[in-house]
């Protein structure tokens, strides 16, 4: 749980220094710990990390979600959410815009 903790530290701290180069981001990962979407995945990434895994999903205009699983150290982005399935050791995270209004300030 610890190990866990601290790689969502490490991947807050990555996504609010992406986030400070741009007063605001096109769009915001909102993290689930202990989740897996299962399901839709567009490519399978083995022997990663979180921040890679965050970083393919950035990559790629289909992706709108990912799940990374700390025990294989393995990334799963996905076209969407259509099933969530707890798993412990899953970090899963949804790529959502930030609204309009916002991006208008």
């Amino acid at each position: 749980m610890r190990t866990l903790a601290l790689t969502l530290f490490v991947f807050c701290i990555s996504a609010f220094s992406a986030a400070a180069q741009n007063s605001v981001p096109d769009y915001r990962y909102f993290v689930t710990p202990d989740m897996d979407f299962y399901g839709s995945d567009v490519e399978a990434l083995f022997d990663t990390d979180l921040t890679s895994c965050r970083n393919a999903c950035d990559a790629n205009a289909q992706c709108q979600a990912f799940t990374f699983n700390t025990r294989s150290n393995s990334c799963f982005p996905k076209t969407n959410v259509s099933e969530r399935t707890a798993y412990e050791g899953a970090v899963s995270a949804e790529k959502r815009p930030t609204d309009p209004v916002i991006m208008a300030l």
